[in-house]
């Protein structure tokens, strides 16, 4: 179950929302239960003068009635004539793309789940000094996050869970915590600027890797005979610089995004690399386009990912596709609505497709019905193939 409703919050009153949910994952080869959820959320909120407070408080409670207590945002707003602040732990989203990252790299995400719930649930708060500064049509944004925070990964044992192959069974270490001091902070920015005919977004950053790479030491017990393995993942830093744009064209909006970024860590098989790794420029590219059809909501987007001065011996191909497609349609007033989504994989190929039914009776009730489906035998997605998921979800909000 789950909550969302507005409310109208009258100046110097406080403001109070929320929502519970219940998820049910079942397998579809086996008919395993892999998730069974309670999720109660509040969103507290109150405004006095400039100064808006936030606190999003939630507790995840298992089938095995573990308790996962914590706060996804909390932050204070204090607002000027030319610049507005935020201060505290916040969601920041960046770009124009869909269910993809490319300049969206502020916020971490939690990918317990790998992409089973909806892109916007993904993200993690961050501990954060944010600026807005007002001039025209355009607005300045500066970032500064003194406290690191990581992605949070599948654990061993879960569905999710992958290991890196390698020719023996590797000692895996723990990745090394980041260092707290001021200079290892992250810093962004980015310049928006709205007309009447385009949105565009220049966006940069110099920051830690959200997810580690792996440092792969190798032992030999004589010359070209491998003994031992160690997978060392680490965090490290990383800058971007890249922007985003979208406009309309007739019953169009066009959207394109890119980043580039450097350096970034790909394995390599070649045995005599110390690290088991090499650094390369990296260039991720996006169009996007969306539309409506006879009541049916599309988009289509097709992006592509480039790996600079690309060797042979690098795991990750020189070029990589990819390309998602979303519909959307409703029925008795949005009480009823169908919805679909959809990653293609060309380099492997594979896929994932979700498609599900929500149906809302009354506004404060809903129910959805969503399943998961991979296919391919390698690749991103092909690597789940056996992980066909069917979500049942209740939700009450207030």
């Amino acid at each position: 179950m789950a909550l969302a409703v507005a409310v109208s919050i009258p100046a110097q009153e406080p403001s109070l929302q929320g929502r519970l949910r219940h998820q049910l994952g079942v397998t579809v080869d086996d008919a395993e239960i892999v998730r069974n959820v309670v999720t109660a959320e509040l969103e507290i909120g109150y405004r006095a003068g400039g100064i808006d407070l936030l606190m999003n408080p939630y507790i995840e409670i298992m089938s095995d009635s573990t308790a996962d207590f914590g706060v996804r945002e909390a932050y204070l707003d204090y607002y000027t004539d030319r610049v507005d602040f935020r201060v505290g732990k916040q969601i920041v989203i960046w770009g124009k793309a869909d269910g993809l990252a490319i300049t969206d790299i502020v916020s971490p995400k939690d990918l317990r789940n790998f992409l089973i719930p909806d892109f916007r649930e993904l993200r993690l708060g961050v501990i954060a000094a944010n600026a807005s500064i007002y001039l025209g049509p355009a607005v300045v944004e500066f970032i500064y996050v003194p406290v690191f925070t990581p992605s949070v990964l599948p654990a061993p044992g879960s569905i999710w869970y992958t290991t890196l192959e390698t020719p023996i069974e590797p000692t895996i270490n723990p990745a090394p915590a980041v260092g707290s001091r001021l200079d290892d902070g992250e810093f962004y920015g980015r310049l928006r600027l709205q007309t009447g005919a385009v949105d565009i977004d220049i966006a940069g950053g110099y920051y830690w890797t959200n997810e580690p790479s792996p440092t792969i030491t190798k032992q030999f017990s004589s010359p070209g005979v491998l003994s031992a393995l160690t997978v060392s993942p680490e965090h490290y830093r990383q800058a971007l610089v890249g922007g985003a744009i979208s406009s309309s064209v007739g019953p169009f909006i066009l959207r394109g995004e890119s980043g580039f970024f450097t350096p970034k860590r790909l394995i390599t098989t070649d045995m005599a690399n110390v690290d088991g790794y090499v650094e390369k420029n990296y260039l991720q590219t996006l169009a996007g386009a969306d539309t409506a059809l006879a009541g049916v909501d599309l988009s289509a987007q097709l992006m592509h990912q480039y790996v600079l001065e690309h060797e042979q011996t690098l795991r990750h191909d020189e070029h990589t596709w990819t390309a998602t497609f979303r519909a959307r349609t409703s029925f008795l007033r949005e009480q009823l609505v169908f919805d679909a989504f959809t990653y293609v994989g060309f380099n492997a190929p594979d896929a994932l497709v979700k498609f599900g039914a929500t149906w809302a009776p009354v506004d404060a009730f809903s129910f959805r019905a969503e399943a998961n489906l991979f296919f391919g035998d390698e690749g991103q997605f092909g690597a789940y193939r056996g992980n066909d998921l069917v979500v049942i979800s209740t939700r009450y909000s207030f």
